[in-house]
């Protein structure tokens, strides 16, 4: 990781009815091989978790200061650890208007890359555990859980500078079922504007679904999976979804093809795409339950080895699997 600079902090809200304390760095983490990976674990966790809101920063930066310490960071007016204890002890004001209880490090993380410069925000908790000693004596110990990163920010600075001012740079992952804590976090970064990625991934897929009618039959089903492939792949990677990098993929020969039916298709798209994960899921996977019944199954076996009657609501299968067939002669027997 291209990690330019490095810090964290910590806040402790044990009370609702007392004010938060911080303990504050001095200087930023020296870099090793051990912080290198710490932060990728971290990003990893961040990358991983569902439910990410996407938007872009609050103009009220006297309510919302946060985004004007970075670009005065940036500027070079304003040093990296400065920035990060302004930041915190703006998050303590926010977290004291609630009774939200907390006791976090907050990770700050800016990373450089060749495309992107990327500035990363974690909140993350201490877990306790156990292990044996020398001696082989069981004993307490606690450790970093870089794996279950609680809060998180992720801040697209290029992006942020840029002139298009309807990319969405900026992506917030809340705690569910931690209202008043997703509501102060939200604040100390100064969200707004969140983006409806869902409604956006239902247009492309349908815009995907008119492209793939074109094609024979084979061709469609083959162009549908790679579609979603590829944009399962650039979800795992943290990264956007870019049409004309997609189109290349979908058809080599003609690599603008899709891109132009896709955008003809549906005008609101925009040429980058941050999809829904469960919608590409759903689009080329089948699957439904209830309390008696579970079933899942690939896409294009309807119409094929299952046939599905909507007047009636009966679902055939005509091919079931050998381990299913199995169980199910097994069941007859014994009953």
């Amino acid at each position: 990781m291209a990690i330019s600079h490095l810090i964290a902090h910590k806040i402790e809200r044990l009370s609702p009815t007392t004010s938060s304390a911080l303990t504050l760095r001095d200087q930023e983490i020296a870099r090793d091989g051990k912080i290198d990976e710490c932060a990728r674990e971290l990003k990893l966790s961040y990358i991983k978790k569902l439910g990410k809101i996407h938007g872009r920063f609050s103009s009220d930066l006297a309510m919302h200061p946060f985004s004007n310490w970075i670009a005065e960071c940036i500027e070079e007016k304003l040093s990296f650890t400065s920035l990060t204890k302004k930041a915190m002890q703006h998050f303590k004001i926010e977290l004291d208007k609630s009774e939200a209880l907390l006791d976090a490090y907050v990770f700050f993380v800016q990373e450089s890359l060749e495309h992107a410069d990327e500035l990363y925000v974690y909140i993350v908790d201490h877990l306790k555990g156990l292990y044996l000693d020398g001696d082989l004596n069981i004993t307490d110990s606690i450790y970093l859980n870089t794996n279950q990163v609680l809060l998180a920010a992720k801040i697209n600075l290029r992006e942020w500078q840029s002139d298009d001012k309807h990319l969405n740079y900026l992506s917030v992952l809340t705690w569910r079922g931690e209202k008043e804590l997703s509501d102060a976090f939200v604040a100390f970064i100064g969200f707004t504007d969140k983006a409806d990625i869902k409604e956006d991934t239902e247009m492309f897929l349908d815009a995907v679904e008119n492209y793939a009618n074109t094609l024979p039959e084979e061709q469609g089903i083959e162009t549908r999976e790679k579609v979603v492939n590829y944009c399962l792949e650039q979800d795992k990677l943290g990264n956007r979804v870019v049409l004309s990098d997609l189109s290349s993929q979908v058809d080599e020969e003609n690599q603008e093809k899709f891109e132009q039916h896709v955008l003809k298709n549906k005008p609101q798209l925009k040429p980058e795409l941050i999809p829904d994960r469960g919608q590409l899921r759903q689009y080329i996977r089948i699957s439904g339950r209830d309390n008696m019944l579970s079933m899942s199954f690939d896409a294009k076996c309807l119409g094929n080895s299952i046939v599905y009657d909507h007047e009636t609501g009966a679902l055939t299968i005509n091919k079931i699997p050998n381990a299913l067939k199995s169980r199910l002669l097994k069941h007859l027997r014994n009953g």
